[in-house]
């Protein structure tokens, strides 16, 4: 991962043996939008396919491997382990240590929901049609035996988290016109080579 080299360094006592060395201050934390103030990006969305890691993205789309940091401060992503989208091996395997095995994960209910707003099309007055995606709540159980059936529905361990897995698929890309002016501003600000 490159995007520390864009870090600064600091003195510190690693091996708490009273030397100090140099090294990379990971808790300095900047946003893409402070650094490139009065700079209108533009970012794309897009869909990160099943199993494709941060630095085959960056190679694909920016023609470097090395600016996946760029994908991830983007994105603001901390934890690349935790908050990059798992493919569905690494999944099902989290499933089975976290809830003992999938089927227990797709038993156990994890809260519930009321349907507010059911997906339906709608004719614009411009002309064309869009869809209206589902809308749900999350309620507590007593308000879930009051709603009816077609209004309510469980949500289980596993599809919450097979929902939050998919929802970490849907990230940003700087243009990459803008890279350079990026790698400028980190450049200054940090004092470093880049």
């Amino acid at each position: 991962m490159h995007y520390f080299k864009t870090h600064p360094t600091i003195s510190y006592d690693l091996f708490d043996d009273g030397r100090m060395i140099n090294v990379t201050n990971i808790t300095s934390r900047l946003r893409l939008a402070n650094i490139m103030k009065g700079v209108g990006l533009v970012y794309y969305d897009f869909i990160i396919p099943e199993g494709d890691r941060s630095d085959v993205i960056a190679g694909r789309y920016y023609g470097d491997e090395r600016l996946d940091w760029l994908i991830y401060f983007a994105n603001e992503i901390h934890d690349p382990y935790y908050q990059w989208p798992m493919d569905s091996i690494t999944f099902e395997q989290y499933i089975t240590k976290q809830y003992g095995s999938i089927p227990a994960a797709k038993q156990a209910i994890h809260h519930y929901e009321w349907i507010y707003e059911n997906k339906q099309k709608l004719v614009l007055p411009f002309g064309g049609t869009t869809i209206v995606p589902k809308t749900v709540l999350e309620v507590d159980l007593d308000t879930y035996h009051t709603l009816a059936a077609s209004d309510r529905q469980e949500v289980s361990f596993y599809d919450f988290e097979e929902t939050a897995n998919e929802n970490r698929r849907r990230i940003k890309l700087v243009d990459k016109d803008f890279v350079p002016l990026i790698l400028q501003r980190l450049r200054v600000l940090y004092n470093s080579n880049v």
